[in-house]
């Protein structure tokens, strides 16, 4: 979970505009294992964490809303 807050940090944090989606989903993957092993709250947390810290960021709060449209647990 570290690597991918990690990377999700690197990718948002930096602005690399062109790879929000990469983020995006990565955070949903995370939080969608997280829910798979019955953490579905964490999961919650995560993305909600994601949501704040970056509340200014459009372009990556559309992407993530994107992602999560296509889970099957976060939808």
């Amino acid at each position: 979970m570290k690597e991918a807050d990690c990377r999700i940090d690197a990718i948002v944090g930096e602005k690399h505009r062109k790879s929000y989606h990469k983020a995006a989903t990565l955070l949903v993957a995370t939080a969608e294992i997280l829910a798979n092993q019955y953490k579905k709250s964490e999961g919650d947390a995560l993305l909600e964490k994601y949501r704040q810290k970056y509340h200014r960021y459009s372009s990556f709060r559309q992407e993530l809303q994107v992602a999560i449209g296509r889970s099957k647990i976060f939808t």
